[in-house]
């Protein structure tokens, strides 16, 4: 079975094949699930390669997991086990702790969501002491707390085998990170680590900082949306300067300011291992970003630095503009939902005319309208690098996204463009349609919510019997019934390239869907359709 593809769970018992080996069982598929339900399906003699289970958002419930975790506790293939959002308690601490302790073959296990609470901490890692398989564990969003991470967290000292874990939204504060800090300086193992969205401040921040001086092979991690502030971010930046593991850096919510921002811009000057820094929502405004500027012309190693839900504004997308200029290794730039407008875009654009490093570029939730879009499409036709556009949710109109398509007809690098939330409409669709028939770049495309309808999609459908280059399209929430998706049926005889297609929220019959999915089956190029 192909690594995105769900059946349902009658499909799969009645109809299964004996090389299946993944079930997954999606939201849209069955409202609950009960314990006869989970034993038809373990019962069956076509699941002796079984390997993967995925029922997320099923109300599962106690009984059901209790009937689960008994059913797959002394098997020997499954590897991963998805139960998220299912509404599991403290009342199934016990079957956890007995999964976790006499399982031998779950490497992933995630139970994201679910409601396990601060008693369920010491049985957990009881368990975690004694198991030596599981290599991933999600446990966010489970009400744990203090409490119930601590002896989590003192388990993972003696647990040489977790390399990625998983323990935000619970909401727990610096006591609990000094233990989780001083267990992590015991497991030499850990690659990645999520702890945001908990009650972490400043001195919480002093030990990681401390705690990035050490030998690690951390390479990611995410403390974003605590409680650091620029005090905690000055302890954090003396543990980058040092630290030599660390790739990926989610620090963004912790309202460091500019004054956060100028002690982690001065950090970049020292570190050169970091590859990617995530900055969304840290009330950093154009001052903040200069700061990036001055000290990025002495890094070689960031390709990545997101501003998102920044005040960056005209003034700032001026300053980052200079950035453009001089010579760095960054690759993408993302300031979405920063204020900008057509102004902001034109300094960008003359910036990036001449830029030869930069990649991707995201404005997504911005002010820009068809000027905006006719400044980009200048770098369009000069920038020879450039390979990813994302301007949703914008003010395009037919206008800025026809001027915009306009020069993709020569262009030969950008492979990725998103104009959803653009109101492009059936007329827009048609005008896009065209152009993409001489397009031999373009591999994806998202249209979603541009309200092309079916007509839309049918000028679509008439261009995919010809471009052979597209693999992924989008078109949530763009009104499609049953008269486009017949369309995309028919299209789908004669295009072999495309590899994703989403429609979700649209109003197409279960039937239709149905027919459109086993197309897609027939087409061995296509991995996922999506409608929910």
């Amino acid at each position: 079975m192909k690594a995105s593809e769900s059946y349902s769970y009658k499909d799969l018992i009645v109809n299964g094949q004996k090389y299946f080996n993944r079930y997954h069982l999606t939201k849209t598929e069955i409202s609950n699930i009960c314990p006869s339900l989970i034993k038809q399906i373990f019962d069956s003699k076509f699941y002796a390669n079984l390997n993967e289970i995925i029922i997320p958002c099923h109300n599962l419930g106690d009984s059901g997991f209790n009937f689960l975790s008994a059913v797959v506790r002394n098997n020997k293939k499954i590897s991963k086990l998805i139960l998220d959002d299912n509404q599991i308690t403290k009342k199934s601490s016990k079957s956890l702790g007995d999964l976790l302790r006499t399982n031998k073959a779950i490497q992933t296990l995630s139970l994201k969501g679910n409601k396990l609470g601060e008693t369920s901490g010491k049985l957990i890692a009881d368990a975690l002491e004694k198991n030596s398989v599981i290599e991933e564990l999600n446990l966010c969003n489970n009400m744990l707390e203090d409490k119930g991470c601590k002896p989590i967290f003192n388990a993972l000292g003696s647990n040489d085998k977790i390399r990625r874990l998983n323990m935000s939204y619970n909401s727990f504060t610096d006591h609990a990170t000094l233990k989780l800090v001083n267990s992590i300086k015991r497991n030499k193992h850990l690659e990645k680590l999520e702890i945001n969205n908990n009650l972490i401040g400043p001195q919480g921040a002093k030990v990681i900082g401390e705690m990035l001086k050490g030998e690690l092979v951390l390479s990611f991690l995410d403390i974003s949306y605590n409680g650091i502030c620029s005090e905690g971010a000055d302890y954090i930046a003396n543990g980058l300067m040092v630290n030599k593991s660390l790739k990926y850096f989610r620090f963004g919510g912790n309202y460091i300011k500019n004054e956060g921002a100028k002690i982690l811009a001065s950090m970049l000057t020292v570190n050169q291992k970091l590859k990617k820094l995530d900055l969304t929502e840290s009330e950093i405004d154009a001052t903040g970003a200069g700061y990036f500027v001055e000290s990025l012309g002495s890094n070689v190693s960031l390709n990545t630095i997101i501003f998102d839900q920044n005040k960056i504004e005209n003034r700032g997308a001026s300053v980052l503009a200079e950035l453009l200029k001089q010579k760095s290794p960054l690759k993408t730039l993302n300031l979405n939902k920063c204020g900008i407008t057509d102004e902001g875009v034109l300094s960008l654009s003359a910036a990036l005319k001449a830029n030869n490093s930069l990649e991707k570029i995201s404005l997504d939730h911005n002010s820009i309208g068809p000027v905006g879009a006719k400044y980009l499409s200048e770098v369009i036709k000069v920038n020879t690098k450039m390979n990813s556009i994302s301007i949703k949710n914008n003010h395009l109109g037919r206008e800025g996204v026809s001027i915009l398509m306009e020069w993709l007809k020569k262009n030969m690098t950008i492979t990725s463009l998103n104009i959803s939330n653009n109101h492009v409409e059936a007329s827009g669709a048609k005008e896009i349609a065209e152009i993409l028939k001489t397009n031999l770049s373009l591999e994806r495309l998202y249209m979603n919510n541009c309200k092309i309808k079916d007509n839309g999609i049918k000028e679509i459908c008439e261009m995919l019997k010809i471009n052979k280059t597209l693999q992924e399209l989008e078109f949530d929430e763009n009104q499609i019934t049953k008269i486009g998706a017949q369309s995309l049926l028919e299209i789908l005889k004669v295009n072999s390239s495309l590899v994703d297609v989403s429609l979700q929220e649209n109003n197409i019959p279960d039937e239709v869907l149905k027919s459109l999915s086993n197309a897609l089956k027939m087409n061995k190029t296509i991995s996922t359709v999506v409608d929910k």
